[in-house]
């Protein structure tokens, strides 16, 4: 897989290449999920309870060319307000043989420029 940037700004898109065995296909997924803990009952009964929550989740399928590369170009449009990591998979199958690839990313909300001022002359 080529190198994707740490971070990406939603909205923008990445561009993803994948080296891998031709005609496989390929199953692509980003998933931007967060984590809830609270706790349970008292003393010794005390129990963590983890929740994780789905914000975004996008899917899609393609097959390598006859040289094995296949190039996804992903847009996320989901906007966060604050950064948020994000998780990108790729399944690559050809015949019995699966891989999976498993990626974290740093997903920014989008740069908004900033209003001019205005200035008054007196």
């Amino acid at each position: 897989m080529s190198r994707v940037p740490y971070q990406i700004v939603s909205g923008s898109t990445t561009t993803i290449r994948l080296h891998t065995l031709p005609r496989a296909q390929i199953t692509s997924l980003v998933q931007v999920t967060t984590q809830r803990v609270t706790y349970m009952g008292t003393s010794k009964h005390r129990r963590r309870h983890i929740q994780t929550r789905t914000l975004y989740h996008a899917t899609g399928h393609g097959t390598a060319d006859k040289h094995g590369l296949f190039i996804w170009h992903l847009r996320v449009s989901y906007t966060p307000s604050t950064p948020i990591r994000a998780r990108v998979s790729l399944r690559v199958q050809s015949g019995k043989w699966i891989t999976t690839r498993t990626m974290t990313l740093l997903l920014a909300p989008p740069h908004h420029s900033k209003p001019a001022k205005h200035t008054t002359h007196h």
